[in-house]
């Protein structure tokens, strides 16, 4: 089996294709895939890929953190940031994990995408519910990907989260006052910086 440490974006799409499409009608599966065992910029990243799958996700002590052990001394400082892997982890287990889409939206070969060759796509729609778009760049280089011609993507869509720019305490990114961040992107123009992932909401488009 493929370890974290080998993945690009291409070899995610097809293990993960040919994994759904192997599993029974109605399965409920449970995901282990490690956060923390591949490049320390990828760790919020691979906790999107988890949080957006339909199951059960299975997360070691310390995964939550970007650790491969607890480290109370790391959950005081993560916890009181407003950007570090815990704060990630919280809000993507309390607000995303229970949405229609993740639990029970579409999921088939079409869900996944390339683009750009090192940028992995996947997307989770439900019909009458908001719909979920995750982007990661497994590159060395930022991106600027076009998704637009993703099936149900509308024109626009928005940031709900992305993976923090690591700081000098470990797993915390240092926040500037007064900078806003753009939350907002025309889907045919997304920019994604190298390691990055970003889950993006939209209002699925089932009209074309």
């Amino acid at each position: 089996q493929e370890t974290t440490a080998q993945i690009t974006a291409q070899s995610l799409k097809d293990s993960f294709d040919a994994y759904i499409l192997g599993l029974p009608l109605n399965a409920w599966p449970s995901f282990s895939l490690s956060s923390t065992q591949s490049d320390p910029k990828l760790v919020d990243a691979l906790t999107m890929f988890k949080m957006l799958l339909p199951g059960t996700s299975l997360s070691f002590a310390g995964e939550e953190l970007g650790l491969n052990s607890m480290d109370w001394d790391a959950v005081v400082a993560q916890k009181h940031s407003s950007m570090s892997h815990l704060q990630i982890f919280s809000t993507l287990a309390n607000k995303l994990r229970h949405q229609e889409a993740i639990l029970f939206g579409e999921l088939d070969r079409n869900s996944t995408f390339v683009t750009s060759e090192t940028v992995f796509g996947l997307t989770r729609v439900k019909k009458g519910n908001p719909g979920y778009l995750l982007t990661i760049n497994f590159g060395t280089e930022e991106k600027t990907v076009d998704v637009s011609g993703v099936e149900k993507i509308p024109a626009s869509i928005r940031v709900m989260s992305r993976s923090i720019i690591a700081g000098d305490v470990p797993g915390v990114e240092t926040v500037e006052d007064g900078v806003e961040e753009t939350k907002r992107f025309d889907s045919n123009s997304v920019v994604i910086k190298p390691m990055e992932g970003k889950i993006f909401t939209f209002v699925p488009n089932f009209d074309a």
